[in-house]
């Protein structure tokens, strides 16, 4: 389940509402076409109907019609601008106003969409959402936090804050031309462990008194990694490229680590397999890991490594 409401929604399936209007240009003209003829024949004004599309009156309503696009996908622009899931830019900064939160310096508009969506969230101090919203104001760096509530000691609860800072995203090819092994490897070899300023920011904004309950113990610690490497094979029969099938196999494994990379995420084998799986594989073996990875609150599981091979078989 998603940690908080905010993080369950993909603004990107919102349906855009009625109001936006679908734009059609040969249906507008068609309605023009209509409207032409009904009019020249209400005046008794001769015409050919058979060759009416080359007639100057007609050449004015395909401008007319055009223009009359533009002026509709303006107002579908000026309609979606003033709704959090779909404005962009400055028209975001306005739609924030209202909540009221401001964009920080460089930050892009998915962050400052998701922060947005967390303050209902955090309205009143002490909420889990409200300690999350303030690890991504108090620093730009800061890309996640875990943040859960640790009663080993049911005397006094601690409020747990694990940040974990934006690295470079992506991976790049480490394959050597020689072995039949498709290697990948993660763009930056940072793991996400926040600096000691940030941690110092993020303790400082959390223990606000309009963020932090009066009664809430508060610690602010980096998130425990955990590296996995991933290797597999890839089973096909012949016929497929088996450069072609590792490099997909391994492009799916990459985007699903990717997507796991989140506070408390773990790692299920089945994710993996269904992930190096590809449309002409016949099987798939996974060597690596034997085990799922477990993340509990506030750890990160980082994968530092894709290998994937293949193996021709008889089916």
């Amino acid at each position: 389940m998603p940690r908080y409401v905010a993080e369950g929604l993909d603004l990107s399936r919102m349906p855009k509402p009625r109001a936006v209007r679908s734009l059609d240009y040969e249906t507008l003209l068609e309605r023009r076409r209509v409207r032409l003829k009904a009019e020249l024949a209400a005046r008794d004004i001769p015409f050919d109907a058979a060759r009416i599309d080359s007639e100057p009156a007609m050449a004015l309503q395909q401008v007319d019609a055009y223009r009359e696009l533009l002026g509709l996908a303006q107002v579908n622009a000026g309609v979606l601008a003033t709704m959090l899931a779909w404005a962009v830019g400055t028209d975001l900064d306005n739609c924030a106003l209202r909540l009221p939160l401001l964009r920080m310096d460089g930050e892009s508009d998915e962050r400052f969409r998701w922060r947005c969506l967390l303050i209902p969230e955090s309205w009143g101090a002490g909420k889990l959402a409200g300690y999350l919203l303030a690890a991504l104001t108090a620093h730009p760096d800061v890309a996640d936090a875990g943040v859960w509530v640790d009663r080993t000691d049911p005397r006094q609860p601690i409020i747990r804050i694990a940040p974990i800072v934006s690295v470079a995203s992506g991976w790049v090819d480490a394959s050597d031309p020689a072995v039949p092994i498709k290697r990948l490897r993660p763009a930056s070899d940072a793991d996400g462990t926040p600096s000691d300023d940030v941690l110092e920011a993020v303790r400082i904004l959390a223990n606000r008194d309009d963020v932090a309950a009066a009664s809430d113990v508060i610690s602010v610690r980096p998130p425990r990694i955990l590296p996995y490497q991933i290797s597999l094979v890839t089973e096909h029969l012949r016929g497929p490229d088996p450069a072609a099938l590792r490099t997909l196999s391994a492009e799916g494994c990459a985007a699903m680590a990717d997507a796991r990379r989140s506070p408390g995420r773990d790692v299920p084998l089945a994710a993996i397999i269904a992930a190096g799986q590809v449309p002409a594989a016949e099987n798939v073996q996974l060597l690596s890991p034997t085990a799922p990875i477990l993340a509990s609150e506030g750890d990160l599981a980082v994968c530092t490594a894709i290998d994937v091979q293949s193996l021709v078989v008889n089916g």
